[in-house]
Parts: C-alpha cells; structure tokens; sequence
C-alpha cells in the first residue's frame, strides 16, 4: 500500500505540472468511444488477439496520450534516456498497453458499460465515472483525462474506486528500471506485446 500510495502522489505531481486547453467534445465521449470500441472487438467473430489488437489501436491511439502516461511512469528516466531510447520505449508501452486489453476482453457474454457522472479532477483534469456491467456483477471504473491538442485523452484509470492503475505501472516499471534501465523495461514490455498480441 505504501508504494501505491507514493506512486499516486508522484502522478499528481506530474499532472500538476502539465497544461490545459479548451476543447468542445466531452471527456465522456473520449470514454464511450474507447467502451465502443473494446465491444465492437468483442463482438467480432472469430476474431484473434491479433485481429482484436487491429480493431482498437486506431481508437487508442485516439483516445489514451500513451505519452503522458509513460513519461509519468518512468519519472527520471524518461529524461535522462535519449530522443531514441523514448521513441522506443513509447511504442513498445502503447503496444503492450493495447495488447492487454485485446487479450483481456476476448468475447462477448452480454457485457456492458455505463457511463456515469463527470467531475473536476486536479489541475484541469476530468474524471469520468463509469461501470461494466456483466453477468452477477458490476466493475467500478474510473477514467482520468486530460486535453491534449483541444482534445480529452485518458491518462490514467482508477480500479475498485481509487488503486491508479497508471501508479500500478509505476512501482512495477521501477523495479525493472533499477534492474536494467530504459533499453531492459523496452525490451519486457515488448515481450510483453508479443506474447498477449500472438505475433
């Protein structure tokens, strides 16, 4: 819990320092987009890891700032590594973050999401509260987002009303970072990928 704990206070931190902008769609609509896509995949026949991870990278990559997210998860050594080595590290992390939910939401059984209210989040951010809804029970979920380029992206979200998932990654991420640094988290969460995606 205390690492949990610490990781939640860097996160916001890193929030605190980044800017706002205005924007016209909602930050639910960015959700409800991402909640479609995720059951279009679903729903896809006989669809593969792989043909689920085609169907909502385009969707991702519109709705998450991948950015945001790993440059807080890596703290010093973002800024530390090289032009290069963040290229690199960027697009393994957006492949293994889109992987993951091609292998987690693998088939359909009548799920459903249900948006709920939106609130102010710290220094600009907004968080949207929503549910998905499956058989006998309900998940509580939370997404947080922020404008990037006059638009809301997701950077964070929040499981079982409050555990950052993104603050999660962070002690995770640490770990590995003190083991071997930018070049060996790279090279794990491309594995990573690999293995969920199944190419």
């Amino acid at each position: 819990m205390r690492y949990r704990t610490a990781a939640v206070a860097l996160f916001l931190v890193v929030l605190l320092a980044l800017p706002a902008r205005a924007a016209d769609a909602a930050p639910s609509e960015t959700v409800e987009k991402f909640h479609s896509a995720l059951l279009s995949a679903m729903q896809a026949d006989g669809a593969t890891s792989k043909r689920r991870f085609d169907l909502i990278a385009p969707v991702m990559d519109q709705t998450f700032d991948f950015t945001v997210m790993i440059r807080t998860a890596t703290g010093r050594h973002w800024r530390a590594a090289s032009k290069d080595d963040q290229a690199g590290l960027l697009d393994a992390f957006r492949r293994a973050s889109i992987a993951s939910y091609a292998s987690q939401f693998s088939s359909y059984s009548g799920e459903r999401f249900v948006t709920g209210e939106t609130r102010d989040g710290p220094s600009g951010t907004r968080i949207v509260s929503t549910e998905l809804v499956t058989t006998g029970k309900s998940v509580t979920l939370a997404y947080v987002l922020r404008l990037k380029d006059g638009a809301w992206r997701i950077i964070d979200i929040l499981l079982d009303k409050g555990i950052s998932q993104l603050a999660v990654r962070t002690a995770e991420y640490g770990r590995t970072l003190k083991d071997g640094g930018v070049a060996l988290l790279t090279r794990t969460l491309a594995d990573q990928a690999a293995r969920l995606k199944g190419s």
